[in-house]
Formats: structure tokens, sequence, C-alpha cells
């Protein structure tokens, strides 16, 4: 067996004869076990995210040599409590959490960045024997079908994170391109992820102060506050980049502050923007650990009375980031909506490559099976009230405040049809439906001389 047997590649691989594992959280490997002696400890690795206990659980039940957990480093999702406290994610291993939790120690050091430190506390540690023989559970797999889609731009509206996100797992599954993974997270070479290219998300209402938390997300507020502290900390402390220090503090400038200042005194400025990319590093990277960050750009602009934020992504794991750096921006936006003394627009995420993990469509699918709604929504462009009258079909296009904006005419629903399309009236796919249905039904009316009332059955 060729151990660790989940994310072989983005782990350090030190003794396997070891019974110490090290779980370095969101602080990078290297900063840690630089000062571990390799034969200290069998493996060492980050975990990001709660997902990520199961991968832990399933490396420590193929090698029982592993007694001692020793998390360290900064715990900046709550990742690191939900390994303390046994916590997997679905039910895909069974009772594993109760097997490790009785064999295996759990040694809480959150917090601390110090290989010397850590390396201290493993010297007190006792060599204990296997606690049983490896175990490789079953994968649970999910191979969802691709459907064709145009692959230029797909997007999504919504008025909440919570919302949006089921909607862009389902496409995802749906519609996403099978694709090669760059790096191969298990030691296989058919790691796979399905992407969508230019993945554009709308989000409408999202209180920024006090966001809506659904039952369906793997993390809670508190992990999200601890986010929301990470991701405007200028300061990337070990890490090779953050966003927090790539927007307050790129080469000395905080550029959110620049962005307000801009606006303040210039409302419509078009260039109130930050970018998160330093071309001498990121294109071609030279700084070790190597690593890019995913943010590339946000750009915030005043319409109305109101401040709107778009986010431009290089890359995005839709199933274990976007939530999190979606309400992240949300409540950045916020903050500098407040400054600007306006209200909150919109947040536009787009993400040039949006993807999701094959070890993620299960939990993907489940999320989606289970909450999955049909979702109805007012038309920004307005709506249409429809009548039959002077033997014509006639079509008044209503402002959302009701403002007569066009009127259209004719004695067949396709006619019709076709000059709203021309007029670029309708936006939504579910209002083109019910026009379609109700200028169909007001046609047979005509042609019949039946008595016709908009979204009412037609009686014969």
């Amino acid at each position: 067996m060729n151990w660790p047997i989940c994310f072989r590649e983005r782990l350090r691989i030190g003794n396997p004869k070891s019974c110490v594992g090290i779980v370095t959280l969101w602080t990078p490997i290297e900063s840690v076990c630089q000062d571990i002696p390799k034969e200290n400890y069998a493996v060492a690795g980050q975990l990001h995210t709660k997902r990520g206990v199961n991968y832990i659980f399933r490396n420590v039940l193929a090698n029982p040599r592993i007694r001692y957990l020793i998390v360290c480093g900064a715990d900046r999702a709550g990742s690191g409590e939900a390994l303390l406290n046994f916590q997997v994610f679905g039910e895909e291993l069974g009772d594993v959490a109760g097997v490790i939790k009785k064999n295996v120690e759990i040694i809480d050091l959150r917090g601390e960045t110090r290989g010397t430190e850590v390396a201290k506390v493993i010297k007190t540690l006792k060599n204990l024997p296997p606690f049983g023989e490896p175990q490789i559970l079953p994968e649970i797999r999910v191979e969802p079908k691709c459907f064709p889609t145009d692959l230029s731009l797909l997007k999504i509206r919504r008025q909440t994170v919570g919302e949006a996100w089921v909607e862009v797992l389902k496409n995802l599954l749906k519609f996403g391109v099978k694709s090669e993974a760059v790096h191969h997270y298990f030691d296989r070479k058919v790691n796979k992820y399905k992407e969508l290219l230019n993945l554009a998300v709308v989000i409408e209402e999202e209180d920024s102060a006090e966001p809506k938390i659904y039952d369906f997300f793997p993390f809670g507020r508190q992990d999200l506050d601890n986010y929301f502290q990470e991701f405007l900390q200028p300061d990337r402390g070990e890490e090779p980049c953050t966003y927090g220090e790539r927007l307050l503090n790129y080469d000395g400038l905080n550029q959110i502050e620049r962005m307000v200042e801009k606006l303040k005194k210039f409302p419509f400025d078009k260039g109130a923007l930050a970018t998160l990319w330093q071309p001498k590093i990121d294109n071609f990277p030279v700084r070790k650990p190597w690593r890019t960050p995913c943010l590339t750009l946000i750009q915030g602009q005043c319409f109305g009375e109101k401040f709107y934020l778009t986010a431009y992504f290089r890359s995005n794991d839709m199933f274990g980031g976007w939530p999190f750096d979606a309400f992240a921006l949300r409540f950045l936006q916020g903050r500098i909506a407040e400054r600007l003394g306006v209200g909150l627009g919109s947040l536009i995420t787009i993400s040039n490559m949006a993807h999701l993990y094959d070890h993620d469509f299960a939990a993907a699918t489940k999320v989606v099976e289970e909450n999955d709604k049909l979702y109805c929504e007012w038309d920004p462009r307005g709506n249409f009230a429809i009548r039959v009258g002077d033997d014509l079909i006639k079509a008044e296009h209503l402002s959302p405040d009701g403002v007569l904006l066009q009127r259209f005419e004719g004695k067949m629903a396709m006619e019709i049809y076709q000059k709203l399309d021309q007029s670029l009236a309708v936006s939504l796919l579910s209002h083109a439906f019910d026009l379609g249905c109700e200028l169909q039904k007001a046609e047979i009316a005509l042609k019949l001389g039946l008595d016709y009332k908009q979204d009412q059955p037609l009686k014969f």
C-alpha cells in the first residue's frame, strides 16, 4: 500500500513507523516542520476545511501506527475545532470517528506555529503499538452526467449566498466538463474535477452583518467570523500570501482605504479597484512555498445610492472555498458601503475556472438533492399585462414599479414572442416560460371566442 492514501502530494512524509501525525491547519507545513526532524513524525499536512477531517481519518485508519495527532497552526475556518471534536462530514465513514477517538489522542496546540515547540511535545509522547490492522474504506463515488451547455459564461442570481451555493453545485454537477486536476489529491491518476468557464454569481440581498447560515452549510457563524478576521488581516504571518495582505498591505499600500477615498471624492469613478496579483511572483512562482491567490481582483462601483462589488477569481473551489469567500466579500462590501454612506448593492463573483473536485461529488449531490427547490423571482426588466381585445392579443410591458414601457400587439402568440425577443424585454427563463403559456392561451381564446383572463385557466 502506498501510504498516505489521501492527498499524498500535499503532505510532508516523514517516518511511516512513527506514531505521530502533525496537522498544521492553515499554517504552511514548511513553516512548522522545518525545525522538526522527519524521523519524529509519520506525516504532516494542512487542514483548511472541516471536510478534510474525513481524509485525515482515512489516512490514520490506513496506518494504525499513528496514535497521536498534534494540531497546531492557525485555525481560520474551524477545521481544527472539528478535528478536536472528531467531527466527520456526512455518513460515508460510518463509525470511524468512534474508532479514532478511542485509539488516537489529539493534542491541541492551535495557535502554535513554532516547530521547535511542537518538537518538544513530540519528545514527551510514549511510543505506542498500532491499534489494529490497516483498513482502507471504499469511497462513495458519484459520477454525474455531463449535459451540453454554453462554455463561455453562465450566470446565477439569487438573494442569499446559501441559495446561490445550491444552484452553483447543481450547475457544476449537471454541466461541468470533466477535466484532470493539476494536483492528484489521492494516490491515483484518475483524480478529476468538473469545471465551468466564467461562472458569474450575483448575490442580491445577503445581510453583510448578519449573514443567513443554512443547516446544509458545513460550517457555522463562528467559523465565518474567524475567516472574516483573517480575510482582513494585513499581516500574512507565515503564509506565502493571503488575501488580507494583498488587499491591505500591497507593497505598503492599503488598497481598500484608497478605494474608499477615491469613491468619496468621485462616487462614479471607474477605477476603484484592488488587485491581488503580483506578476513577478505569481505568473511564475518564485517564492517558496509557492502559492498564488485565487482571488485576483475586486472592483467597487456606486450606482445611484448603492455600492456594488465585483470580484474576479482565476480559479475557484466552489464547494469548499466559494461560500467562505462570498460571505467575506459581502462583509467587506458592507463595511465599504457604510463608510461611503450608501446602501448595499449586488455582490458579483466571476470565477474564470469554477470547479468541483470529484471527492466532493457525493457531498455536493446530497446538498442539491435535499435543498433544491423551485426559485421564484420577479424579472428585473419588468412584467407584462396581457389581454385580448379588438381582435388582437395585446401585451403591455410594465416596469417593476408599474410604469408603462412598451406595447405589443398581434393575432398570434409567436408574432408577439418574436417582438418581445427583439426588444430584449425578458431576462429570466422562467418569465419566458410563463409568457409563452399566457400568449398561447390568449391566442386560443382569440380564435375560439373565449373569455381570457391572465393567470387563469380558459373556460371552454
